[in-house]
């Protein structure tokens, strides 16, 4: 479809609250700058522009205000930077956010490189937005997410890009026959009213009995 005729359809229509299932699902970027899309049982082949000038008029009708471009880094911190949806278009999208090198040679505690870092304060990366990772944050209306690449200049995948290692990964495990399978260890703290609830050591067998009427 052409940029009118999504425009068209989303004006006609009442816009849906912001949520999962109103996403539409994509596949990776193709080289004809075309994208295959599937929102249910339809799928369908679109050009790249015309996908994010539907996706960002979308986005600002559903009332949000800034894309999240974000990251895991090396210490499994999420970081990345917000740009206003209002000043966006198909260029900048596709362009990304930079983000300096040197932030996979950080550690968890602080911003001092680690000191066997070979990471360069002095180089820029750009962190290109993956579609197919855009997805709404459940805390906030006027906020989405979407993950990104680390690219050097010319658009090549950096080899500090935790995603682009993933990536080689799982192709390197393909090639022996085995799959790769992830596992989600869920924490949480349990407070009322700032305050924690359990001040117990790790593991420790009395938080739940302590905590026992809050179980029930």
């Amino acid at each position: 479809k052409s940029t009118s005729e999504i425009v068209g359809e989303l004006e006609r229509e009442k816009v849906p609250s912001l949520s999962e299932e109103n996403f539409v699902k994509l596949s990776s970027t193709r080289n004809t700058g075309e994208i295959e899309c599937s929102t249910g049982n339809q799928n369908s082949i679109i050009k790249e522009s015309d996908l994010i000038n539907g996706v960002l008029f979308g986005l600002k009708l559903a009332g949000v205000k800034y894309l999240r471009h974000i990251m895991c880094d090396n210490s499994s911190q999420i970081r990345g930077k917000a740009l206003k949806i209002s000043t966006s278009n198909v260029q900048g999208f596709k362009r990304g956010v930079g983000i300096v090198e040197a932030v996979m040679g950080l550690p968890l505690c602080g911003d001092v490189l680690c000191e066997e870092s070979t990471t360069d304060l002095n180089h820029m990366l750009t962190l290109v937005p993956d579609l197919s990772s855009l997805t709404p944050v459940p805390y906030s209306t006027t906020n989405v997410n979407v993950y990104g690449y680390l690219c050097k200049k010319g658009g090549r995948i950096s080899d500090f890009c935790p995603r682009g290692f993933l990536k080689r990964m799982i192709t390197a495990a393909s090639d022996l026959n085995l799959g790769v399978a992830m596992g989600v260890e869920i924490e949480f703290q349990l407070m009322n009213g700032g305050s924690y609830l359990d001040d117990t050591t790790w593991a420790s067998i009395s938080a739940l009995d302590n905590l026992d009427s809050f179980f029930e």
